[in-house]
């Protein structure tokens, strides 16, 4: 026997899949009444309203600052970004982006070791405190 000489795959019908006679199609199982319609579609929409809600609860907004996070993170984060842009820190833009009261991002940029100045015109600003200048000499 050589390797041509193989018998074909099994094509009898011992393979062939043969439905039963007594199975009825689902969507002709339900009854055709304007009332089942009427049932079928507010069940869709009471399922598609608790998805709704489900959906608005995962992504719904979290809190900016929550209980177990200080202010003081966040404020430190928006100052150096704020520093990085301006050169200094403006406590009255701050407290816009942190959502704060100006009163609570002075007191905690204080807090965070800024330095107080006044500026020209008689605002307040804040700049980060220098521990010593590279390549000077102290006296």
């Amino acid at each position: 026997m050589s390797l041509f000489d193989k018998k074909p795959m099994h094509s009898g019908p011992e393979n062939v899949a043969i439905a039963p006679k007594n199975v009825v199609n689902p969507s002709e199982a339900e009854p055709k009444t304007i009332k089942a319609d009427l049932l079928r579609a507010e069940e869709q929409r009471k399922a598609k309203e608790a998805h709704a809600r489900e959906q608005a609860a995962k992504y719904a907004k979290k809190p900016e600052f929550p209980d177990h996070t200080c202010y003081l993170q966040e404020l430190r984060a928006k100052a150096i970004i704020e520093y990085g842009l301006s050169g200094w820190d403006d406590p009255l833009k701050l407290s816009s982006v942190a959502g704060l009261p100006v009163c609570l991002v002075m007191k905690g940029l204080d807090h965070l070791g800024y330095e107080r100045y006044e500026r020209s015109g008689g605002s307040i600003g804040y700049r980060q405190k220098r521990v010593g200048a590279p390549g000077r000499a102290e006296a």
